[in-house]
């Protein structure tokens, strides 16, 4: 027990010491792309979300193609409930990206939670079409059908989703 504290401990510090020196690197060179992605991880590694999301949201203005710091800056803006921002990047994390799948499963559920039910099935079939044999999608999609009280297709899409094993 007391073992892993200290391990913890100096991970921590060890982060905290990283930032420091992300910093100062920052300072002579403002503009450096790698720096402000790992002071963004060490950041999210230490649970300072704002500063995390800050980072990777220099990085996405940076680079708007690199997937990782696209779906880290949806994620952390739908943390925060900004439904109509994340619902933005997430779509756009597909365009740049389209087989990182969590965008779409995040996309499903905010379409879902929108009322977008049309919207929701679509993207679910788009995911489905980059990875047949991922059950998410077949799950999702059945859940948007037993919501509009669609039981027949709900029961469809559930018998496809216990066929596979997974898949991603």
């Amino acid at each position: 027990y007391s073992f892993k504290k200290e391990y913890s401990n100096d991970a921590s510090k060890m982060r905290e010491e990283a930032i420091l020196h992300y910093r100062k690197s920052l300072n002579i060179y403002p503009d450096f792309f790698n720096v402000w992605f790992n002071l963004g991880k060490a950041y999210l590694t230490l649970n300072d979300l704002d500063n995390a999301y800050n980072c990777f949201l220099k990085v996405h203005e940076m680079d708007s193609t690199l997937s990782e710091a696209t779906l880290n800056v949806a994620l952390m803006v739908n943390s925060k409930e900004d439904i109509k921002t994340a619902e933005k990047y997430f779509e756009r994390l597909i365009k740049i990206s389209p087989y990182v799948l969590d965008g779409y499963n995040y996309l499903s559920y905010i379409y879902f939670n929108s009322g977008k039910f049309e919207e929701s099935i679509n993207i679910n079939k788009k995911a489905i079409q980059y990875n047949p044999s991922w059950k998410e999608p077949y799950i999702n999609i059945s859940q948007v059908y037993l919501h509009l009280k669609d039981t027949l297709q709900a029961q469809l899409y559930i018998q496809k989703a216990s066929q596979l094993n997974g898949g991603k």
